[in-house]
């Protein structure tokens, strides 16, 4: 009698923890439509020593190499996974565009820890992503001369750092292939400001009401450089200056779209705003879409607003990818 009582936990424990978890998951990649349930995907596949990259190939086979679109996922450079593109965002105009013959490839980066600042090195994992695909694209089919970023918060800023900078700059000592264009979605360029947002002095205040061991853990500047920035504040001030996209522009860099919700408390609308005319002046192609009543991270868009956004990301891409078939949008 105790043996089929352990059998009957042991079952409903495996449906409970094993199988409902899985089969939720399931429905919300099939209901959502994401790309992971399409095609060919190459999952985890190493690009340097602490990364792995995926690679979501063409649905449709329409180049003899496929144009590529490099994703990189936000999480305020401390969180966050290279799956996240599956989260429906943008799987509207992912799927779009691998059946228009196009491959999307989603690399990870370092991440902040408490004892390191991901910069340089999530700036040094874009551009060894780009390297990985220029080594291996006669195996898996990939353009070199056609390629562009897309990135959301964090990852908007480091798309915008990889684009506007030059590798050599970061220790990456072999050429890179070019960037043709770069989708900044919400993403912040002018760190000092991030740095003087009302928002991080209401956390700090927050963080000062926490026991003593655990205030370091929600010290998000300290979290982030690496060190206190009050204690040496002319390192910081270099720090926020080298990398802050909005102090690199000049006419070389590529065509740039901005997606940005107007109520943006994280990385605020004006960023944007600012680096457009700053890019404007310089006489770089730019685009920018505001989405009105959006917060950060898409919170409060709309259906028809999402539609939007799908097809803002596709005809940037189309517009600046050169060579396309004719039957194309």
């Amino acid at each position: 009698m105790a043996d089929r009582k352990i059998l009957k936990f042991s079952l409903w424990s495996f449906l409970l923890f094993v199988v409902l978890p899985i089969s939720l998951v399931g429905y919300f990649l099939i209901e959502t439509d994401a790309p992971v349930i399409h095609g060919k995907v190459y999952s985890h596949i190493q690009y340097n020593e602490r990364q792995n990259l995926d690679l979501y190939q063409p649905t449709k086979q329409v180049y003899e190499k496929a144009p590529v679109l490099v994703y990189l996922h936000g999480g305020f450079w401390a969180i966050g996974i290279k799956e996240a593109i599956n989260n429906t965002r943008f799987n509207g105009a992912v799927n779009e565009l691998r059946d228009a013959g196009f491959a999307i490839v989603s690399p990870e980066y370092t991440k902040a820890r408490a004892d390191r600042s991901p910069f340089p090195y999530c700036i040094e994992d874009a551009y060894e992503t780009l390297l990985w695909m220029k080594h291996n694209s006669e195996e898996y089919g990939l353009d070199m001369d056609r390629i562009g970023l897309l990135g959301e918060s964090a990852g908007a800023h480091i798309a915008l750092m990889a684009a506007y900078s030059e590798a050599s700059e970061f220790g990456v000592e072999e050429e890179t292939p070019k960037i043709d264009y770069v989708i900044d979605v919400y993403g912040p360029n002018d760190l000092k400001k991030i740095y003087q947002l009302e928002l991080l002095d209401s956390i700090k205040t927050i963080r000062e009401q926490f026991p003593k061991e655990y205030q370091d853990y929600l010290d998000l500047p300290k979290f982030l450089l690496g060190f206190d920035p009050e204690l040496d504040t002319v390192r910081t001030k270099k720090i926020l200056e080298t990398y802050s996209p909005y102090l690199r522009v000049d006419s070389e860099v590529p065509p740039t779209c901005f997606i940005h919700g107007e109520l943006d408390i994280i990385a605020p609308v004006d960023q944007s705003i600012a680096l457009q005319a700053r890019l404007d002046s310089a006489g770089v192609e730019t685009e920018l879409h505001v989405l009105k009543g959006v917060n950060h991270g898409f919170m409060g868009v709309s259906k028809e607003q999402k539609a939007m956004i799908q097809q803002w990301v596709v005809d940037f891409v189309y517009k600046n990818t050169q060579g396309l078939k004719t039957d194309e949008p």
